[in-house]
């Protein structure tokens, strides 16, 4: 759970307006604004009193005024982690890469290990095939493979 002592104070202090949610809003036709201070979300509370929504996460707490647009203001434990709302930099996600394999292929992971990932077809036959057996370090393929 995120340390933080501004998260603390605003949770202790307006925890009577607050309303936490487990679930992401859909935010398809509408803008996310990100505001600057948890104040920017009070006072638009006080014009339309709508409470304010928040979100916990391991590392980062999102407030939310839901409008028109859908205001965010996150209180992050550093500055590496992302708010929820935010879209990721990198082009290629783990899963992208994994799903556009289409023949056995190496990957080196950055600690150094390396392993042989191979594709199925037909998922209805591979059931008794076991999740050791289809993604082996390359270590175990090397001594395993040919004997």
């Amino acid at each position: 759970m995120i340390k933080n002592s501004e998260l603390n104070k605003i949770l202790k202090k307006y925890e009577s307006i607050l309303v936490e949610i487990v679930t992401t809003p859909n935010t398809s036709g509408r803008k996310l604004l990100n505001v600057q201070s948890f104040k920017d979300l009070l006072n638009l509370r006080e014009k339309k009193l709508k409470p304010i929504y928040y979100i916990h996460t391991p590392f980062t707490c999102e407030f939310l005024y839901l409008g028109n647009s859908i205001y965010v203001y996150t209180v992050k434990e550093s500055e590496y982690n992302k708010s929820i709302f935010e879209k990721s930099s990198t082009k290629n996600t783990d899963y992208d890469v994994i799903s556009n394999i289409e023949r056995n292929t190496y990957i080196k992971c950055t600690d150094g290990s390396e392993y042989l990932i191979s594709p199925i077809d037909d998922l209805d036959s591979a059931g008794d095939i076991i999740e050791s057996d289809i993604i082996l370090p390359k270590e175990r393929i090397d001594t395993n493979m040919y004997n």
